[in-house]
């Protein structure tokens, strides 16, 4: 099985709604680009590329022809996620619940996409790479924030 738990459209609109219902909450968004780039990948894949697909700087740089095969194919090994591979999503998010389980963070066990706090007033409903975050003290966003960070300084966050 490779689906995630992530946030369906009824559960961001739920929680758009509590942002709305709550005095003193607010909503933000954040990306957390590359992020399936970090996530490892607990059985390696190998991928077959033709020299042809690779510019000849590359080629000239890494050597590509001293490791080819007689059909000009060399073979790579994936140690974390790339896009394109079924399992990524299922990787990225196992990986994201435990490094954010970490910082308080923990998935709601009624609501996919939906996680909390243990002592903030902080919840984002979670789809892909995508948080919808509600809140109340900015100080959240940050500790949010650094705690993504420090799972993977390549997230682009400001």
């Amino acid at each position: 099985d490779v689906g995630t738990r992530t946030a369906d459209m009824l559960t961001v609109k739920l929680l758009i709604n509590s942002v709305i219902s709550t005095p003193g909450s607010k909503f933000m968004s954040l990306d957390i680009s590359n992020f399936y780039l970090m996530a490892p990948m607990t059985r390696y894949e190998y991928v077959r590329m033709n020299l042809d697909d690779f510019p000849d700087e590359i080629i000239d740089e890494y050597k590509l022809k001293d490791i080819a095969d007689k059909n000009n194919c060399v073979i790579a090994e994936c140690r974390r996620c790339v896009y394109g591979l079924p399992q990524a999503g299922i990787l990225a998010n196992k990986y994201l619940e435990k490094r954010l389980n970490e910082y308080g963070y923990y998935q709601s066990n009624y609501t996919n996409g939906l996680w909390l706090h243990k002592t903030r007033k902080i919840s984002f409903a979670l789809a892909v790479d995508d948080f919808g975050i509600k809140y109340e003290d900015y100080n959240d966003v940050i500790h949010l924030k650094n705690a993504l960070t420090a799972i993977n300084p390549e997230t682009g966050l400001p």
